[in-house]
């Protein structure tokens, strides 16, 4: 008799760290909604221990006995796409893993296919996208968790529709947008996962200590929807990494930036850019008052 075969996914960071685990179903409740019988990645699943994560996945993940250290129950991505979330899918035997991971294969699935969709885009209504609202904090840092609201769907209410003043970011189907800092344009990503600005700025010195970005000043960026589109200003703040550093790691930062090695000339304006404002995104495809999907939008 042939061992069974179950679908594992790996999803990798930008800070090289990845999540893995089987797909499985569950009823997933968020407020007075709920997705029924919804796929998605399980991982630290006690169950799941004799399973060696494949080599290509990383070796950076969170075992049942670090699920603490993880710090939260579970990651709700909001990727532009319905689709879901990026990441690579495995066929993996159910007797376990081989030390090197060999009894999983990796599996080319269909480009307009995803075992594990955006979970909000499949709820009965409010599914046309989200909203994050954060409360503002202090410069040096927040100390204790930060207020906010995710807001699901983006003017299918009354209570969900953007105000007036809004601003709205035509986005490519991947979530992008271009990004204007000084004379030069690239491909930017909104990101509330990452938890820094990583921009180049030729125009901002570094930190002699750490190598970040030092100056206590404003930058602005401007993002342009499309050539024919008018560009808008968006300021954020820089401050000194060396000193928010040397003043103790804090929870979140509203003004730290880092030049984005790494990413060539792909900018992420992360977590810094939410505080005080209200983020929208409506899915690639969708309608909403702001245009039809997908952008990005500021208020």
């Amino acid at each position: 008799m042939g061992q069974q075969a179950i679908l594992t996914n790996c999803v990798l960071f930008g800070d090289g760290s990845t999540l893995y685990g089987p797909v499985q179903t569950a009823d997933v409740y968020i407020a007075d909604t709920f997705a029924p019988q919804f796929p998605l990645q399980i991982f630290g699943n006690p169950n799941f221990t004799n399973f060696t994560q494949p080599n290509a996945c990383g070796s950076s993940f969170f075992p049942p006995d670090d699920i603490k250290k993880f710090g939260a129950n579970g990651i709700v991505g909001v990727r532009m796409s319905p689709l879901g979330a990026e990441g690579n899918f495995y066929s993996c035997n159910t007797d376990g893993s081989s030390s090197d991971g060999s009894s999983c294969t990796l599996q080319n699935l269909p480009s307009n296919s995803n075992p594990t969709p955006n979970l909000i885009s499949q709820l009965e209504n409010d599914n046309n996208g989200l909203a994050i609202a954060l409360h503002n904090i202090h410069d040096s840092g927040a100390t204790v968790p930060v207020l906010g609201l995710l807001i699901l769907g983006v003017g299918t209410q009354a209570d969900n529709t953007p105000p007036q003043g809004t601003i709205p970011l035509q986005a490519s189907s991947s979530g992008d947008i271009n990004l204007t800092i000084g004379n030069k344009t690239t491909q930017a990503l909104i990101d509330s996962g990452t938890s820094l600005l990583f921009i180049n700025d030729p125009a901002l010195p570094l930190c002699p200590i750490s190598g970040f970005y030092c100056p206590i000043l404003s930058g602005c960026t401007t993002s342009s929807c499309t050539p024919t589109t008018p560009a808008f200003d968006v300021t954020y703040k820089v401050a000194n990494a060396d000193t928010l550093l040397t003043n103790g790691v804090a929870l979140a930062y509203n003004d730290f930036a880092v030049p984005n090695q790494g990413f060539g000339d792909f900018s992420i304006l992360g977590l810094p850019l939410f505080f005080g404002r209200t983020m929208y995104f409506v899915f690639d495809g969708q309608q909403s008052p702001l245009g039809t999907g997908p952008i990005n939008a500021i208020w």
